[in-house]
């Protein structure tokens, strides 16, 4: 006896995707899939789903979850959005902080819908290859996100405490956070951020050891504008060939000399 197999409805494949986003779906998803605006609104009238913001339908009618609200976050951002600064860290895991609202970034163009509790920005720095691989909202990168987030941070402080708790609980390293601070070639916070990156290295001498000539380690060194202050010395080095002093680390020896500058100088 043969079997005839019928292809999934466009609601029970929205249903499906839904659950797999937080019980969440935008508007464009339905869409997409087939659903038509009758349908979705004999759901509403119905009460069996809500209106999220403007471009996302909940099919429960219980309260958001945190990562519900992410999802309703991005989509309102459209369909270039992803969530970006200390949003990003916080969907990655971050602990230790709570933030205000939650940051979508967009490029350039693109619409932006204001909303409390949601923080969507045009920025220039966007990228599409600045989101993270694997499953949830989109979101970007933890190295990416703890950079945008101390740039964007309410305070030096706030800024410092982003990209340290990061760091340390494992969500980026030292090097991609070098790498990625490189990208920032003009910021009020750029060096601040530069003396930290040293700072968390270990200290200069940590730093020196584990950089290598053409790594992002030196040119983060390179780029600081004159000085090397946040990790509490100053690094000389003597070239072994013509003799000459150089401020920056490079191929030739290394000597440290600790200078601690006064905390009036700090940011």
């Amino acid at each position: 006896m043969s079997q005839t197999l019928h292809a999934p409805s466009p609601m029970t494949r929205a249903m499906e995707l839904a659950a797999d986003q937080a019980n969440i779906i935008s508007r464009r998803q339905l869409y997409g899939l087939g659903v038509t605006r009758s349908q979705l609104r004999a759901q509403l009238v119905a009460r069996r789903w809500r209106r999220c913001l403007s471009q996302s339908i909940s099919i429960t009618t219980g309260p958001l979850t945190v990562e519900a609200r992410r999802w309703v976050a991005v989509f309102e951002g459209g369909p270039r959005g992803f969530l970006d600064g200390s949003a990003a860290l916080l969907a990655a895991g971050l602990e230790g902080f709570t933030a205000d609202a939650i940051r979508v970034s967009v490029p350039r163009g693109a619409r932006v819908r204001r909303t409390a509790g949601l923080n969507v920005r045009q920025t220039r720095r966007w990228q599409a290859d600045d989101v993270a691989a694997g499953s949830g909202p989109p979101r970007a990168r933890p190295e990416v996100a703890a950079v945008r987030a101390a740039l964007w941070a309410k305070s030096a402080k706030q800024a410092a405490l982003l990209v340290t708790l990061a760091v340390q609980q494992g969500l980026t390293s030292v090097e991609l956070l070098a790498s990625e601070l490189l990208r920032i070639r003009r910021d009020k916070r750029r060096v601040l951020l530069g003396e930290l990156v040293l700072e968390l290295a270990g200290g200069v001498r940590s730093w020196v050891s584990w950089s290598s000539p053409g790594s992002a380690g030196v040119e983060v060194c390179r780029s600081l504008p004159g000085r090397l202050v946040g990790a509490g010395a100053v690094v000389t080095t003597t070239s072994t060939h013509s003799g000459s002093r150089s401020r920056w680390p490079s191929r030739s020896t290394a000597s440290i000399t600790s200078r601690r500058p006064p905390s009036s100088t700090m940011r």
